[in-house]
């Protein structure tokens, strides 16, 4: 997953689809009874442990506005309606006008990064 970067107090709206595994292998849409988020500072302090909002189906989401600069860890928590529970990790880089947050990756020419990630996590700014 990229890196997601905004700006101190922006709205944003942190978005997650939570899928699971049927049967026969495919990906299916989770049936999810309840969804948490906690967001925590880059000193580890949580600052948000709540509910997040039904949107539809497996899809919750949490509006956040980071008053800091710097790292936030943002983690998502579903339970299935059979017990499972699955989980959903981003962090989060809150800037100012000033720093710039996000890590810095250098890859080599025969280097290629790759991610993948069955539970959906993505990050839309707000007007």
């Amino acid at each position: 997953m990229s890196a997601n970067s905004v700006l101190v107090n922006s709205n944003v709206r942190l978005k997650v689809v939570f899928f699971d595994q049927a049967e026969d292998g495919s990906q299916v849409s989770a049936n999810i009874i309840s969804a948490q988020i906690v967001i925590k500072d880059a000193n580890n302090t949580t600052l948000v442990n709540a509910p997040a909002v039904l949107l539809s189906g497996s899809e919750y989401y949490y509006d956040f506005v980071p008053t800091q600069a710097g790292t936030y860890s943002v983690t998502f928590t579903g339970v299935t309606d059979g017990g499972d529970t699955l989980v959903s990790t981003l962090t989060l880089y809150a800037n100012n006008y000033t720093s710039d947050y996000r890590p810095t990756v250098t890859l080599r020419a025969d280097e290629t990064s790759l991610c993948m990630q069955i539970i959906i996590l993505q990050i839309i700014g707000l007007p």
